[in-house]
């Protein structure tokens, strides 16, 4: 298959060395900033183990305090704990929070806006991996980890693109035969590489559920105050946000991810990568220092911002700590489902092949040819990058049609029926005219076609220059692409109009050889007289002849076909 997914230009475009040079650019305690959760917090099971014990004047004052209020000495003891909490909170992180009026202040705000605004690095890259781009980013983020694993299961799909399979007779079973490798090289991976996927794997679930988090319903609940200075938002209003918020920040995978960051760079640039002045390096350390910048402020915000003791307190709830999740679980099932599902396109692509394998045996036994030969500067591979034109095989059937059937044992016999023909129908005499005239321009056209690709010709001076720019290969070889585009594009017309006039002929030469006289494709009046003497050889030169162009319109028409499909499968 040709290389035309994100993955394979990936691959291709970025060597092993270049992923690792920039790997080794990245530092490890570059990502892993220092997030304080008061995780101790977790084990805690009651109010004293937090806020301390009552002194022996506080105890008779809540004493007093449950005696005249009716409540329980243990309700008392409670609120007056949550009260002295709630008050050093406050003391130790001014401008956050006030308890009594249930309010978030102004510094909550800021420290909340930045987190949320640094986070948007990522938004680019995580909202493309969805879908079949999603199983391509695991893929290509698993290569980065385990480089090994990926080139092996490269390696088992080779027999699909190998031409002495073609003759296999049973395709199915080298289908078999990949599977049952592929299946053991994923199951074979081992325990410390598929713990540094998972952990890669958890920091891609959490920046995304923290990219994707919805600050903007809560941050829209904060309004300006006239008593205050800033904008406050009421507690209750943005609890349920909050808490939801407080289980991403405990469910922070703190490890290294140099393979999940740079997986994000060269997604973020993937498409920028194929221009030509496009600086991979710059912009991918710009890339990582923002980046760096999103998290550094992320732990700015949890060294700041006391959220999981708001909570607890706004709550009254000692007993509460934010509900950790894990994510990425499913990196090793959309690892498979990307090399299979690669499997099953390149086995319908091998099929394909296949088929068009058939028809040019078929089709160079009908040329009186051993084999089809393509044009040498049209066909694959033919200028070094791996490029396949689309009408490589079409085009090369018919330049044999026209060189070794046409001329020698067509064109002879229209002649006669050109000159000497007597129409029926002024229609029929007047298709005939025009399908011959068209044949052999169109014909005539396709052979000077050849000399667009020369070093004198206008397309092969083009590529001419193209080679001599100082540009990276795949930059040389997108250029190149782009002119064989036009090529195609222009090529494609002249076979349509060819074929169509081939299938108008082929009706015509119907009518003359099989028609009856009133049909719509009416035989000739005069019929019985052409080629003199040796009438009854023409009629039958004449049957061979529309056979002729009956079996270059079916094979034409299937090499086009087979070709629409291989271009279908390989993009």
């Amino acid at each position: 298959m040709a290389d035309t997914t994100v993955f394979d230009r990936l691959v291709a475009e970025l060597s092993r060395e270049e992923r690792q040079k920039l790997l080794e650019k990245i530092r490890d305690d570059t990502y892993v900033p220092e997030v304080v959760f008061q995780e101790e917090d977790e084990e805690e099971t009651g109010l004293e183990a937090g806020y301390g014990k009552p002194g022996l004047l506080e105890r008779f004052i809540l004493f007093l305090m449950a005696l005249f209020s009716g409540r329980s000495r243990q309700e008392v003891r409670e609120n007056w704990i949550f009260k002295r909490a709630s008050k050093d909170l406050e003391r130790h992180y001014p401008g956050i929070v006030d308890f009594q009026e249930g309010i978030l202040l102004n510094d909550f705000y800021a420290a909340l806006e930045s987190f949320s605004r640094k986070f948007t690095i990522f938004s680019e890259p995580l909202h493309e991996i969805t879908g079949s781009t999603k199983e391509e980013f695991y893929a290509f983020l698993a290569g980065l980890e385990m480089p090994d694993l990926q080139r092996e299961l490269q390696e088992a799909l080779v027999p699909l693109s190998e031409e002495g399979q073609l003759e296999t007779d049973e395709p199915s079973n080298l289908k078999r035969e990949i599977e049952f490798k592929m299946e053991d090289l994923l199951n074979t991976i081992e325990q410390s590489e598929h713990d540094r996927m998972y952990l890669n794997a958890r920091k891609v679930a959490w920046v995304k559920a923290v990219t994707f988090f919805p600050f903007r319903t809560i941050l829209a609940e904060f309004e300006a105050s006239a008593e205050r200075s800033g904008k406050i938002c009421y507690l209750g209003k943005v609890m349920n946000q909050l808490t939801a918020l407080a289980d991403l920040i405990v469910s922070y995978p703190a490890v290294p991810a140099k393979a999940f960051f740079q997986a994000l760079i060269t997604y973020r640039y993937r498409e920028d990568m194929q221009k030509e002045d496009f600086d991979y390096e710059t912009k991918s350390q710009d890339f990582v220092t923002a980046a760096v910048e999103a998290l550094d402020q992320f732990a700015d915000f949890t060294r700041t911002i006391p959220l999981v003791q708001i909570i607890r307190l706004y709550k009254h709830n000692t007993a509460y700590f934010p509900r950790r999740s894990t994510g990425g679980e499913d990196w090793l099932m959309l690892l498979r489902q990307f090399w299979f599902n690669r499997l099953n396109d390149g086995y319908q692509y091998f099929l394909s092949r296949r088929e068009m394998n058939a028809l040019t045996q078929k089709a160079a036994a009908f040329l009186k040819q051993k084999s089809i030969a393509s044009h040498a500067r049209y066909r694959f591979d033919a200028w070094g990058y791996g490029i396949t034109p689309r009408y490589e095989k079409s085009y090369a059937f018919l330049r044999g049609f026209y060189q070794n059937v046409f001329l020698p044992d067509i064109n002879p016999t229209l002649k006669i029926v050109l000159i000497d023909g007597e129409f029926y129908k002024e229609q029929n005499r007047e298709e005939f005219t025009e399908a011959y005239n068209q044949i052999t321009q169109a014909c005539d056209e396709l052979i000077s076609f050849d000399e667009q690709l020369t070093e004198q010709g206008e397309r092969g001076k083009l590529i001419a220059l193209v080679e001599k720019e100082l540009i990276t290969k795949p930059q040389r070889a997108r250029k190149i692409a782009a002119i064989l585009q036009v090529v195609d594009k222009d090529l494609g017309l002249k076979i349509a109009a060819l074929l169509k006039h081939l299938e108008l002929m082929e009706k015509v030469l119907k009518g003359i050889v099989y028609g009856e006289k009133g049909g719509r494709y009416d035989t000739l009046s005069n019929i019985g007289y052409l080629g003199k003497r040796s009438n009854v050889s023409f009629i039958v030169r004449l049957s061979g002849v529309h056979k002729k162009i009956e079996t270059a319109v079916s094979l034409l028409r299937s090499f086009l076909d087979n070709e629409a499909t291989e271009r279908k499968e390989v993009q």
